[in-house]
């Protein structure tokens, strides 16, 4: 076939041509190299320059992806000490009630005390 004929270049004409196909001597074979060659060297610079978009952009994912996750970390020890703080301030409002409420207790006991005082004294008589 032509495909054989392109890939080996230097096959024999005659047994090309018995087959009914296209002879391709020698130089026509270099000149499809060469053509191909220089057609591999035009499109280099074209893959350079998408190889380093690739770079570029690969880089560029790595740092914002590194920034988001600092980011993500501090906003993570913040919400931390917010939760400690909370914790304490809790701990804090609970430990000021019951310190209110046992003085209302003493207080509430000493009144009642009192009245209990009186009570009994009237009781006595």
């Amino acid at each position: 076939t032509l495909a054989f004929a392109v890939r080996n270049p230097g096959a024999d004409a005659a047994r090309l041509t018995c087959f009914g196909l296209l002879s391709v001597t020698s130089q026509q074979g270099e000149e499809m190299k060469l053509a191909e060659q220089t057609e591999l060297v035009k499109q280099k610079p074209a893959l350079i320059t998408v190889e380093k978009s690739m770079i570029k952009l690969t880089t560029e994912a790595l740092r914002e992806q590194e920034i988001a996750v600092t980011k993500a970390s501090q906003e993570l020890a913040v919400a931390k000490l917010k939760l400690e703080a909370a914790k304490d301030e809790a701990a804090a409002i609970l430990s000021k009630g019951q310190g209110d409420a046992e003085v209302i207790r003493l207080d509430n006991a000493a009144e009642a005390s009192g009245w209990k005082r009186s009570v009994e004294a009237f009781g006595n008589k």
